[in-house]
């Protein structure tokens, strides 16, 4: 099988790559829309392996911990658990996840904007962190920062590269939320706040493979009209009272529930990607120039207050 850099696989176009997302294979999970998240994989004509490091400051980072399993591990299932669903019957996405082993500076700590945050972590993966540590496509940078009411803040990528790109950067909030102790939580359905933490990290290292909010899917549990199911894009966005809202319908046309945020509903984060999102609309690839250009910044309250 092909390994494929994200300027060969755009080069390809849609109709190369174009498939049923949402496959592993041993496993089933259906939701109301009917749609099975995991199926068996078919022959896989190309695979490709998504390179994610985790970066933690001093207070979040597994040297500050005695315990056994930790909040970057929990956060690790849960990226190697959602990303292979972005594979399609003839295209294969791998992850592979590692946690830096030395802490990201204490200075990262301190509250600022979320942008100028990527912008120091960016500059610190770029000039600080070797090519063996820095991931290939994603770098997260895990702290308790929280400013301007977010949660997390992750680059999407340019559409069309002519001389390769840098990683992507993403950056999530409330690290020290997170109880390591519930280590299933990554890889099961779940809601609450340790939910909507994992989603989190989930959800910004989507952002830095070209996935935006309109990719998500939501919908009302068929047994309980008071839980809303939501894929990891979507996320809080499916309140239509929210800045950045999802409305009426997914950019597949798929009709999203009419919530408001406060009224009496309460959302369960799906651990895997919306199985719609074909493969066509990922930005994968693994060269390293610091002049990239993105597109556009993610700015993503995705926890609730």
């Amino acid at each position: 099988m092909g390994q494929f850099t994200r300027r060969a696989a755009l080069s390809l176009g849609a109709g190369t790559l174009i498939g049923t997302a949402g496959y592993l294979s041993g496993k089933s999970f259906s939701n109301a829309r009917d749609v099975p998240y995991f199926t068996s994989p078919g022959p896989m004509d190309s695979q490709y392996t998504v390179d994610v490091t985790l970066h933690a400051t001093p207070s979040v980072h597994p040297q500050s911990t005695d315990l056994p399993y930790t909040r970057l591990d929990l956060l690790a299932d849960a990226i190697r658990y959602a990303v292979p669903s972005l594979s399609s019957d003839n295209f294969d996405i791998l992850v592979n996840v590692t946690i830096a082993p030395t802490p990201a500076p204490a200075e990262f700590e301190t509250s600022r904007d979320y942008s100028a945050l990527v912008d120091g972590f960016t500059d610190y993966v770029m000039s600080e962190i070797d090519d063996g540590t820095r991931g290939g496509d994603a770098n997260l940078l895990v702290t308790d920062t929280v400013t301007e009411e977010l949660r997390g803040h992750g680059e999407i990528p340019a559409s069309i590269y002519t001389d390769g790109c840098r990683p992507g950067q993403a950056v999530m909030g409330s690290g020290s939320d997170i109880n390591p102790t519930v280590r299933q939580a990554a890889t099961s359905a779940r809601d609450g706040v340790l939910g909507a933490r994992l989603n989190t990290a989930v959800h910004e290292v989507g952002h830095t493979l070209g996935l935006e909010h309109t990719m998500g899917d939501a919908w009302r549990d068929p047994e309980n009209d008071d839980r809303v199911i939501v894929t990891p894009m979507l996320s809080t966005y499916v309140y239509t009272n929210k800045d950045g809202a999802v409305r009426d319908e997914n950019k597949y046309g798929t009709s999203l529930p009419d919530i408001v945020e406060n009224d009496d509903v309460y959302l369960t984060f799906t651990p895997q990607f919306n199985p719609e999102i074909p493969v066509s609309d990922l930005i994968l690839g693994d060269d390293i120039d610091p002049v990239c250009t993105v597109t556009d910044i993610a700015h993503d309250a995705v926890v609730s207050e």
